[in-house]
């Protein structure tokens, strides 16, 4: 799941076998390993944790070219297709883990799943459910900010967002969001200062530079629009969308 699509987990899942079969650049699918690896070619640069949602960038055979951000940076490479299931898969799953124990990361996991499915408000829902079972978690904020956002109600992703970078003012992913929904309000300037601040905290992640690029290029200051995107696709060749904004 990649947050620059707005401009256009640890549940133990154990007795299922994940098959993602037939999946196409673009889908979503979900982690289902304790800890899946990522490599380059035998090189292993990373692992994403159980019930992160991921895109498909590139397929290469039985591997998935991914990237992923958390706390520690952005990462990237090669997941194995055992390693995920698609996301129809994992409602059902996460549905059946929730009735036997349901736990704040399962219902922010459920969450995940229903936005991507653009059924916001059973999102906000889960988002609400896991806050209240555990309101220290700024990723859960910033999920639910981010949905309010789709919805355009902005002083609720505001106040979700402001709560996210109070309990994690290090995760440059609630601000690459809150930069987008700023941008998507009209706060040009503020979109701006945060994804400043998100390249400043993760300067390998291709989603700041692309969402600062497209803006730029909003503001007509294509120069400055062209250094921001190139930069993107110089991490990440695969980004779509920042092909797209530099051909604009």
């Amino acid at each position: 799941m990649r947050a620059f699509k707005l401009l256009a987990a640890c549940v133990v899942m154990n007795s299922w076998t994940a098959v993602a079969v037939g999946q196409q650049l673009g889908d979503t699918v979900v982690v289902t390993s304790q800890a899946a690896p990522l490599r380059v070619q035998s090189t292993l640069c990373g692992s994403v944790p159980q019930g992160e949602l991921l895109e498909v960038e590139d397929i290469d055979r039985d591997l998935f070219w991914v990237v992923w951000s958390s706390n520690n940076g952005t990462v990237m490479g090669w997941i194995s297709r055992s390693d995920v299931a698609p996301l129809s898969h994992a409602v059902n799953f996460v549905n059946a883990m929730l009735k036997r124990n349901a736990t704040a990361r399962a219902y922010a996991i459920r969450g995940a799943i229903r936005y991507e499915q653009d059924a916001y408000e059973q999102a906000i829902a889960d988002y609400t459910e896991a806050i209240r079972l555990d309101p220290k978690v700024a990723r859960v904020w910033s999920s639910r900010g981010w949905t309010w956002g789709h919805k355009s109600e902005f002083a609720k992703a505001a106040a979700d967002f402001q709560q996210a970078i109070r309990l994690d003012p290090n995760d440059s992913r609630t601000l690459i969001e809150r930069g987008l929904t700023s941008y998507s309000a009209g706060k040009i300037d503020e979109a701006i200062a945060d994804f400043d601040r998100a390249v400043t905290l993760d300067p390998r992640s291709p989603e700041a530079y692309a969402a600062r690029g497209t803006i730029r290029l909003a503001q007509n200051s294509f120069e400055a629009a062209i250094v921001d995107v190139d930069r993107a696709i110089a991490l990440d060749h695969r980004f779509s969308s920042a092909y797209k904004s530099r051909g604009a």
